[in-house]
């Protein structure tokens, strides 16, 4: 069996790698990091990511090397790589993100950029262990995510977990202390 075809058997079932050709899957992409379902989004898309870069940069840190962001302009786009239930992912350790058709603003796209700068700043793994309140709740808190209250109860209290953690006087690039770390 060739690699070609190895490699879209893997896909058949596990659609994250899907992110490693997206042209495979339906994206057009621009550059080397932005790739679009619809290339007459390619302004809005550009746009959007540039400006949660900037934001990023500004407000968290500097990014190293940008992630590659994949724009869907349809439900179907979305669900051929992930969960179409959710607004953006970020494909962890495939320095990836991707945006649902529904979900084109800026703040999330500041959140799913936090996550990639958290694994630029602790590494894949420390970041993976890293809890979830602590992972979520500043990507909530710190994209300036408008939204009060969160969509889902575990990750509202995640950001308040994180709220109250910052008000205790806790500095938020050191990551809590984990028991067994």
């Amino acid at each position: 069996m060739s690699a070609i075809a190895l490699f879209l058997a893997a896909c058949a079932f596990y659609k994250p790698l899907r992110v490693l050709t997206p042209e495979t899957f339906g994206l057009t992409c621009i550059t080397t990091d932005l790739c679009v379902e619809d290339t007459s989004t390619v302004a809005e898309a550009t746009r959007l990511r540039d400006d949660a870069l900037i934001f990023v940069a500004a407000n968290v840190g500097p990014i190293d090397q940008p992630p590659r962001v994949l724009f869907c302009s349809s439900e179907d786009c979305f669900a051929r790589f992930g969960n179409p239930a959710v607004a953006a992912l970020y494909f962890w350790g495939l320095d990836t993100l991707l945006i649902n058709d529904k979900w084109w603003q800026d703040y999330i796209l500041r959140h799913e950029l936090i996550h990639h700068w958290q694994v630029e700043q602790f590494g894949l793994v420390q970041a993976s262990r890293l809890p979830r309140w602590y992972i979520e709740g500043m990507a909530y808190s710190i994209s300036q995510d408008p939204r009060n209250p969160l969509p889902r109860k575990d990750i509202q209290a995640w950001r308040d977990q994180f709220n109250t953690w910052m008000e205790q006087g806790n500095e938020w690039r050191q990551p809590p202390r984990q028991q067994g770390l």
